[in-house]
């Protein structure tokens, strides 16, 4: 084996179930049903320099909740916390004065593309304008996310060790088929992490379902790495999505509503606080992207993937909590609270019956009210 591939191998680890050797397993057992683990399991994996299957015997990754799982080999990472995000906008990674100027949008993450919007050729000279504006984005607070190419490309650890830094908050890892791709990234997210005297875990993965196997093995995915932050499901107009499941789109959404849904259950059932939907493409229509985003909010989903800045205050709107939901959220607080002094569990509020369950959500909104920076929240 090559010595620098080597060192990205770690010791030797005890293994504990449900614990999997990726590159022997054909099957991966999670409570007490047996999947067929993906393809990307078995391929042989092209990210140069790190061309080579990664679990090769030694390595072993645990699936199970990520609030409490440790990473692949056995190190438990440092916990890190995901943010409330609204919007995260797309800005090509080719486009470097585009990257520039893009934080005054007021996007909530830009999302630095080197994979659809970047031309094959400009790809190498992307990257490096991507690394660039990582750290420079970065220091002037705006929460940087990288959409990096695909694992089949062989582009993804060229990417990686690029942009890997202090400044990058989460790594858009597109097209994935299954659990074994996050593992792949998760791994040398680590490498990169050590080699640059980061802390272990701090760089987040959003899993981009956009096949009919990644979303139909959503729950895996999403609890393949404590690293998966904000993953969800959207499916655009004449998109990969569409093509793989073969949905013919319209704007309310129906031909989508179960995709969104079933991964909307598996990432909350995984811990996944805020995720996000998208697939919006129509740049003009903003009344239809209101719409869009306010279905999006009432099925569950906490922001959204933005292709077009004039996108960028609507959603934010939309999934911004108003002056006057704060207000109901904290006079049901208060009426709780002046119940259970007199002894009682429940009480008549805005002409609902409410109780201890009704205020546990109120509590939780006004706690992302606050991290959002909501005044009076």
């Amino acid at each position: 084996m090559d010595e620098k591939i080597a060192k990205l191998l770690p010791p030797p680890v005890t293994l504990s179930k449900p614990s999997v050797i990726l590159s022997k397993a054909k099957n991966l057992t999670l409570g007490g049903e047996t999947f067929p683990l993906a393809q990307g399991a078995k391929r042989k994996f092209r990210n140069f320099p790190y061309g080579f299957p990664p679990f090769q015997g030694n390595i072993g990754i645990k699936f199970g909740n990520p609030k409490t799982q440790s990473l692949t080999h056995g190190e438990p990472p440092v916990k890190f916390k995901a943010k409330p995000i609204r919007t995260e906008l797309f800005v090509p990674g080719n486009k470097e004065d585009w990257m520039r100027k893009a934080p005054r949008y007021r996007a909530d993450a830009l999302i630095l593309d080197l994979e659809d919007s970047v031309p094959p050729e400009q790809k190498p000279a992307a990257r490096q304008s991507v690394a660039q504006m990582v750290p420079e984005l970065g220091e002037a607070n705006q929460t940087i996310v990288v959409r990096v190419n695909r694992l089949e490309t062989g582009l993804t650890g060229n990417d990686l060790e690029a942009i890997v830094g202090p400044h990058l908050y989460c790594v858009l890892l597109p097209k994935v088929e299954g659990p074994a791709d996050v593992v792949e990234v998760d791994t040398l997210l680590r490498h990169f992490e050590r080699e640059k005297g980061l802390e272990i875990g701090r760089i987040f993965i959003d899993p981009a379902l956009e096949t009919a196997s990644g979303i139909r093995q959503s729950w895996e995915i999403a609890n393949a790495s404590p690293r998966v932050a904000h993953m969800g499901a959207s499916g655009g107009k004449g998109g990969d999505t569409a093509r793989s499941i073969g949905f013919q789109w319209t704007p309310q959404g129906i031909e989508t509503l179960f995709l969104r849904s079933k991964v909307l259950v598996d990432v909350r059932a995984a811990g996944i606080p805020y995720p996000m939907s998208g697939g919006w493409m129509d740049i003009h229509d903003l009344d239809g992207l209101q719409a869009s985003a306010r279905q999006a909010k009432q099925l569950g989903y906490t922001g959204m993937h933005l292709i077009h800045p004039s996108h960028v205050p609507v959603v934010n709107r939309v999934f911004t909590p108003t002056a006057e939901e704060v207000a109901h959220y904290q006079g049901l607080i208060e009426a709780m609270e002046t119940r259970r002094s007199e002894g009682g569990a429940a009480v008549t509020f805005g002409g609902d019956m409410v109780d201890i369950a009704h205020e546990e959500t109120a509590r939780e909104m006004l706690a992302i009210a606050r991290e959002m920076g909501v005044e009076g929240a």
